[in-house]
């Protein structure tokens, strides 16, 4: 049942839907089951000792496996373009920048930079 407030303590702020039977575990998005709660007695019922059923970090990794077995995109979306692969290599190659300033330079990640390097054999 989604409410205006918070089913233990009544407190109408920072409310969340909780899943009683998580979406991963078979549960569905109908508002039979669902309960609001406040985020403290949220982050209460994933803290209660954690098992399968209420361990929120498990029950987002099984809801991201389960997405991505269905074709969906996980994460931000990539903002690498082939223009910015060629950036990357030139800037390495010829300017002789260091991974950090490439990634300040181009808005991406050190990650995705080292990333494109190996790909592209550039180091």
């Amino acid at each position: 049942m989604i409410i205006d407030f918070c089913c233990i303590c009544g407190v109408t702020d920072n409310l969340h839907n909780h899943h009683i039977v998580p979406v991963s575990k078979g549960g569905s998005e109908e508002e039979t089951n669902m309960i609001t709660l406040c985020t403290k007695h949220h982050a209460w019922i994933h803290g209660l000792k954690p098992t399968s059923w209420n361990n929120h970090s498990k029950l987002i990794v099984e809801g991201q496996q389960k997405a991505k077995s269905k074709g969906k995109h996980i994460g931000r979306p990539s903002r690498l373009t082939d223009d910015k692969i060629e950036k990357i290599r030139y800037f390495r190659e010829e300017e002789k920048y260091g991974i950090r300033r490439i990634a300040t330079t181009l808005n991406i990640g050190v990650g995705t930079v080292y990333k494109v390097m190996e790909q592209e054999l550039i180091f």
